[in-house]
């Protein structure tokens, strides 16, 4: 494994302090504020570790309200929104000091919940059109 991967793994293991909260270290590469990428991707992380294992992704929102402080560790307060048969929906916040920086909301479907295929029983174009011209347009 390269050095890269493991510093972004390492990056990304977060500690538990207790139930759905935890803390992350931020990386300073130079910028004056945190990495989006980072607070994006330990935000996924915390909110991962509230849901069961088969449970994964499907869709997530992000909101970064004001740039975080690449020197101070950031909490991670997940908030279960949801724990249902078909889904769970998390809400993070990302707070470095008093205030969250980051919002991301996200949704796990339950095993077979989620996106399938369906039959299409819709009607071709005009379909219904005769029926529609005799009642409105005698």
């Amino acid at each position: 494994m390269s050095q890269a991967l493991t510093n972004l793994l390492a990056l990304l293991n977060l500690e538990k302090i207790e139930e759905g909260l935890f803390r992350g270290q931020s990386e300073d590469l130079g910028l004056r504020q945190v990495f989006g990428g980072q607070v994006v991707g330990q935000a996924l992380y915390a909110a991962k570790e509230t849901v069961p294992a088969e449970r994964l992704i499907h869709s997530f929102h992000s909101y970064f309200l004001r740039p975080g402080d690449s020197q101070k560790p950031i909490i991670y307060d997940v908030e279960v929104l949801r724990d249902g048969n078909s889904f769970s929906a998390r809400r993070v916040a990302a707070i470095p000091k008093r205030q969250a920086d980051f919002l991301y909301d996200r949704l796990f479907p339950g095993p077979g919940a989620g996106l399938r295929a369906s039959k299409n029983d819709a009607r071709g174009p005009g379909a219904g059109l005769s029926a529609f011209r005799d009642r409105y347009c005698p």
